[in-house]
């Protein structure tokens, strides 16, 4: 069989790359065993949002069936430890009549048995992925209680027989004066210089300024060709970086924010997950153990204070006026109208000159495992500019049939009533006095009436849903005017969901009209 045959491979940090060439090693196996297309990601096994592995997908749907004769890889926990992902790409696989091969595992796809080896394989994987966090956690309970330090340590300190140290470490000289700076002395520069220009994108302009670090950042290879390599390319560690690093220093205003505010520098340990806002940092003060090395202190008490107390007062940071929660008023309405799937906030960001967050609402099927096309996101105001107004069409074509007469006597019956109304009328042409055609009799009656009732309160649901738009939206105003709370639960009155496809409203499903 004849065909192209494409690989990939993956390792799980920069780090393993650049000291041992993990990821360059296991490119040259795959290339010497006859890959002439090596799809590659530097990221976690249990990371779904690959876009080495997400290209190859895309890349083996694009082409004909039967011209990629397999697809080769290392192991198979190279691939995933989600058995939903690794069944996903089975099927894209197998509808292009594409094999898979592990170089260093016995792999059958072709038979019931070897699929559900595999299968359980990757579920193995899975669990021990589990098994690791869960070690991990438990790991950091257990230092919390013995007060011992992170593992990671913030810039400025070392981690010494665990204790945090200040770090003493040559990082730095300057030209004019031939002044040497260890990390400690710069991290206290930074501090410094915050305080001086109160302000962190002022102090990340001196410091990048004073050490003469430009903050350009360029990438080695195109959007396009990265995470991929041909079969020309040259295999170097090199090559297989994306993008390359800003160079030297250089500060960000966000860093400096995420440094500043950590309570190592003023001797504490924080044993918590930050508040998970990213305008405004805030470590939960009842998790922090304070005291853990006094002796060994970059900041105080009182300047940490400082930095927090400039921070609220400065309001040139956009951050500043942050509003502390999301009003998810659209939550369980919007569906993608291409796959069903729910539409759920990807991110948020301030505007300031409406001094509000505004959220951005994407299908959470593409955001997961880009296995649908409609990527494009869609704000909460863009939803609101859209919605709003065909809610008023709605009300006011509502209210005008509300105040047309009706006309028609009667409404049609269901077809199952008048079925069952026909055999109502031949039971009753039966002569005599039978218990089991009167009992027959009274059964179907139970059957009208409660297809009736249901009827009805169906027609009283629908008067409610009515008036609900019709007194809501007849007047636009009085969408501005309420809260937010109660938008969240009109709109759950009236509405089943929110179709949007590319950033658009394109249907709108109401419950009862």
């Amino acid at each position: 069989m004849s065909g192209e045959i494409i690989g990939y491979a993956r390792e799980s940090s920069d780090k393993q790359e650049m000291e041992g060439n993990a990821l360059s090693k296991q490119i040259c196996r795959l290339r010497d065993s006859g890959a002439t297309r090596i799809f590659y990601d530097i990221a976690q096994r249990s990371n779904n949002k690959r876009d080495g592995l997400l290209k190859l997908i895309k890349y083996v749907k694009s082409r004909v069936i039967g011209s990629i004769q397999k697809i080769i890889f290392t192991r198979i926990d190279r691939l995933t430890s989600n058995i939903v992902l690794f069944s996903q790409l089975f099927e894209v696989l197998k509808q292009h009549k594409v094999k898979m091969e592990a170089l260093d595992d016995a792999l059958d796809m072709e038979s019931l048995g070897g699929k559900l080896a595999t299968n359980i394989r990757v579920i193995a994987a899975e669990f021990e992925t589990e098994m690791l966090s869960l070690r991990v956690g438990k790991d950091l309970e257990v230092r919390r209680k013995n007060s011992k330090p992170h593992y990671i340590t913030p810039f400025g300190y070392v981690r010494d027989c665990d204790r945090y140290q200040l770090d003493e470490t040559p990082v730095v000289c300057t030209l004019n004066d031939r002044k040497e700076y260890t990390r400690s002395q710069l991290a206290r520069l930074v501090v410094d210089t915050y305080f001086a220009v109160r302000s962190y994108r002022q102090t990340a302009i001196q410091l990048n300024h004073f050490f003469g670090v430009c903050r350009n950042t360029y990438s080695l290879k195109d959007k396009q060709s990265s995470n991929i390599i041909n079969i020309g390319d040259e295999i170097s560690s090199t090559l297989t970086k994306a993008q390359c690093r800003n160079p030297g220093l250089g500060w960000t205003a966000k860093g400096l924010q995420l440094w500043l505010r950590n309570p190592i520098l003023a001797g504490g340990t924080p044993y918590d997950q930050r508040l998970r806002n990213k305008y405004s940092p805030v470590y939960q003060e009842d998790k922090i153990v304070w005291d853990t090395h006094n002796q060994q202190c970059l900041i105080t008490l009182q300047e940490r204070e400082q930095i927090l107390t400039i921070a609220r007062e400065n309001r040139n940071n956009a951050w500043a006026s942050v509003p502390s929660t999301i009003n998810n008023i659209y939550a369980s309405l919007l569906h993608c109208a291409q796959c069903g799937g729910a539409l759920f906030i990807q991110t948020s960001q301030y505007r300031k000159k409406l001094d509000r967050l505004v959220s951005y609402y994407q299908c959470n099927t593409y955001n997961k495992n880009r296995l649908c096309n409609n990527k494009k996101m869609i704000s909460d105001m863009r939803i609101e500019e859209q919605l709003i107004p065909l809610l008023c069409q709605k009300a006011e074509a509502l209210a005008t049939l509300e105040d047309e007469p009706d006309n028609q006597e009667e409404i049609d019956e269901p077809e199952e009533v008048a079925a069952l109304r026909q055999q109502l009328r031949q039971l009753t042409l039966i002569p005599g006095n039978n218990p089991a055609i009167v009992q027959a009799i009274d059964s179907i009656n139970q059957q009208i009436n409660g297809i009736l009732a249901d009827i009805k309160n169906q027609d009283r649901g629908c008067l409610v849903g009515r008036e609900n738009i019709i007194a809501a939206f007849s007047n636009p105003l009085y969408w501005q005017e309420i809260d937010a709370d109660d938008k969240k639960q009109l709109l759950k009155g009236c509405l089943k969901s929110i179709q949007v496809n590319n950033g658009q409203i394109v249907n709108v499903v109401f419950r009862s009209v």
